[in-house]
């Protein structure tokens, strides 16, 4: 069911909403990541299950520079660093539509139970593990600076492109 949702997400995704920055497939070993959130992908309905999708990470700098201080990524960098990791795990790089964009970022917070805040883009790389897809999704302020990045299940990115209007999977 699984490799059937990522099929289906990949192949809609490319020719409906989201504008590809990326297209090449690569197979590789997956190192192992830990899923949190819906499996099943069901919508969310009420406030007692807002915890089932995690919140953007942004608690701590998310690209540091060599001093290790950090430092603002902009999203043709952020793009570059999705493609290397794309290079080593497969997958593909998606920039969301800047129609689906705030619609997305405002879903996904709702959903987490956290306030909205304004972001101009959100850069998803969609990769698979174990017979599951999981997106590392990349949300940018209204400076064009990396302010989030976190890794969500397949289901559970699937559900707020949902949600925001993006594809009906």
């Amino acid at each position: 069911m699984s490799r059937r949702f990522r099929n289906i997400l990949l192949a809609t995704a490319g020719s409906a909403v989201l504008a590809i920055s990326a297209a090449t497939f690569a197979s590789a070993n997956i190192p192992s990541i830990d899923f949190k959130g819906d499996a099943a992908g069901a919508p969310l309905s009420d406030e007692s299950d807002a915890a089932a999708i995690p919140a953007p990470v942004s608690a701590a700098p998310l690209f540091v520079s060599a001093d290790n201080t950090g430092i603002c990524m902009l999203s043709d960098d952020v793009i570059a660093a999705l493609d290397r990791d794309q290079a080593k795990i497969g997958g593909e790089v998606f920039r969301l539509a800047d129609n689906l964009t705030q619609d997305f970022a405002d879903s996904w917070r709702r959903e987490a139970g956290q306030t909205p805040v304004k972001v101009s883009g959100v850069i998803a790389h969609i990769f698979g593990h174990d017979g599951e897809t999981a997106a590392d999704v990349v949300e940018f302020d209204a400076k064009g600076c990396a302010m989030s990045r976190t890794i969500l299940s397949g289901d559970d990115f699937a559900t707020l492109i949902n949600m925001s209007g993006g594809l009906a999977v």
